[in-house]
């Protein structure tokens, strides 16, 4: 059964009609700070502990329980749900997350897809579409409302992204990949790229895998040595 955890819906006008459809659909709400029996399903994976964690500090609206399992999906509603968002996926980059709104926002939509989300869930119009969103975002595509397509392609094509070259290949960067590639340029270990960054080691092993596929090499070693050529 796929699982969802939901943070910062309990503002939404259309949170009780959110939780009713996901019960329709069968997916299993694993973390709900309005039903305090969903709160833990307990596991010791590391990773999602530390995103757990990071969500209860980066959001006004978070709970201090928080669900120890990684969910399939993450809906993040709520007054400062890009701040949300951005915590959930600085912990776990591969975190599929989708932020729910009430009401469409095109500021609101680039900022969330900025942080790391990858679905944008308008409440009003587009709650039948719910279990394809949460589908596609599980599988790792992405999902955003098709009238706003044009709108984020304009605005991230306009956005210089953070371009290095790395012997003779081109690679496009996160500002935080670019973070954790100069310190790793700098002779810091994982460790001490973690404590710099305040995030835990496994996101920045996370995040020099994602460096590495960019790169189009087998590890960090081979990374580096791309920059000495």
């Amino acid at each position: 059964m796929r699982t969802v955890a939901l943070l910062g819906l309990e503002d939404e006008v259309a949170s009780g009609a959110i939780r009713a459809r996901l019960r329709e659909v069968g997916w299993q709400v694993i973390h709900d700070p309005a039903d305090a029996t969903t709160a833990s399903i307990a596991t010791t994976d590391a990773t999602t502990n530390a995103t757990a964690n990071a969500t209860a500090d980066a959001s006004a609206d978070a709970s201090a329980d928080v669900p120890t399992t990684r969910p399939d999906v993450w809906l993040v509603g709520g007054a400062r749900s890009v701040a949300a968002v951005a915590a959930i996926v600085e912990r776990d980059p591969a975190a599929g997350v989708i932020l729910v709104t009430g009401e469409p926002s095109e500021e609101e939509l680039v900022a969330s897809i900025r942080a790391g989300a990858r679905g944008y869930l308008v409440t009003e119009v587009d709650l039948d579409r719910l279990p394809t969103v949460l589908t596609a975002v599980a599988g790792g595509e992405a999902s955003v409302p098709r009238s706003m397509t044009g709108l984020l392609a304009r605005a991230l094509r306009d956005r210089p992204p953070n371009r290095l070259r790395a012997g003779d290949r081109l690679m496009d960067l996160t500002d935080r990949e670019t973070e954790v590639l100069g310190l790793l340029q700098g002779g810091r270990t994982t460790r001490q790229i973690a404590d710099t960054l305040h995030v835990a080691t496994v996101t920045v092993r996370t995040h020099i895998m994602t460096i590495c596929r960019k790169a189009r090499v087998a590890d960090r070693s081979a990374l580096l040595s791309l920059f000495k050529r």
